[in-house]
């Protein structure tokens, strides 16, 4: 028969025994949350707040999705500041400065019917002093083709503005101005006339109208160009080419949209990806 000391010791013993064995079984359990929820992901202002210059296509995002012998997409992306911008650059380019007529009235009315296209299409078109509604941004300089043969040139650009309501009316105006922006680039070159002409590209037969998408193209001064802009938010997505050299313009709407997409698309996979992962910047491109 036991002693009360040994019946003491055994009872202790198993005691301490149990609490190992419950405190090896916590270690290993699960935890308590529910590991199957989705991760919580960026929506697309996000995205173009945080990283902008993240969604200008690349030179290798370019080359995955088509074989283009002739490509040079700058390896950095270009800060714009729209205050700096405006008072120091010339804004009109010296060629054609020297075709300007030098009635204020015109440079003013070129001002005001034209400088929605300058901003969206910004390094495309100019105005002798327009106010902008942009506030600052990220571009890519890319260009495409053989100089003096099929070369296309142009960027793809992030810009912000206040709100979204200055976003939209900015696309509206580009919708709506193109008619009064030619007559008054017209008038300010005499002698140009079949150098500017602006137009607003139909929607395709059977797509569905997008308020937040615009499309143009047309003439400026000389040369074939193709402008395409999306709204998100507050942010303007937009992208141009025109030609350099040459007059085949049989490609300079299809490469904008080309282009124009995959910008779309990288906003679109970092949106979805999950909030802290990590993503990969326009900068850090290797060619």
């Amino acid at each position: 028969m036991l002693s009360n000391n040994t019946i003491k010791f055994l009872s202790r013993r198993l005691i301490a025994l149990s609490a190992t064995a419950t405190l090896a079984l916590a270690g290993c359990s699960p935890v308590a949350t529910n590991q199957n929820a989705p991760d919580e992901t960026k929506s697309l202002t996000e995205v173009l707040e945080e990283n902008p210059d993240a969604v200008l296509p690349t030179q290798n995002d370019i080359r995955v999705q088509k074989t283009i012998p002739y490509l040079m997409a700058s390896p950095t992306t270009e800060h714009f500041n729209a205050k700096q911008w405006q008072k120091t650059s010339t804004r009109i380019p010296a060629t054609q400065k020297q075709l300007m007529s030098d009635n204020p009235l015109l440079a003013e009315q070129v001002n005001q019917k034209c400088v929605a296209y300058e901003q969206l299409g910004l390094g495309l078109f100019s105005t002798p002093g327009g106010k902008f509604t942009i506030q600052k941004g990220e571009r890519r300089r890319i260009t495409l083709g053989q100089n003096g043969i099929d070369q296309l040139s142009g960027y793809i650009s992030v810009f912000s503005v206040a709100d979204a309501t200055a976003a939209q009316q900015l696309i509206s105006t580009l919708e709506k101005n193109s008619a009064d922006c030619t007559e008054a680039l017209t008038q300010l070159y005499p002698g140009s006339e079949d150098a500017f002409e602006i137009h607003r590209n139909p929607t395709p037969s059977g797509a569905p109208s997008n308020p937040d998408l615009t499309s143009l193209s047309g003439q400026y001064s000389g040369d074939a160009f193709g402008l395409r802009v999306t709204k998100v938010d507050n942010f303007l997505v937009s992208t141009w080419f025109r030609t350099t050299g040459h007059h085949d313009d049989s490609n300079v709407m299809e490469t904008t949209d080309f282009i124009h997409r995959i910008a779309v698309d990288k906003a679109e996979k970092h949106s979805s990806a999950p909030r802290g992962g990590r993503s990969q910047t326009a900068n850090s491109e290797q060619s």
